[in-house]
């Protein structure tokens, strides 16, 4: 991935698995919006 986003020091956003609705409301909040992005552990 490096290749195509280490331009700008990017990384795709792996949306956890049943939420892939959420992120496409375009009414979430940057706080609804940053939750989703939150690191897998």
């Amino acid at each position: 991935m490096a290749e195509i986003h280490n331009s700008k020091r990017r990384m795709p956003v792996i949306i956890p698995e049943g939420h892939e609705r959420d992120w496409l409301n375009p009414h979430l909040t940057q706080e609804e919006v940053l939750a989703l992005c939150a690191p897998r552990s």
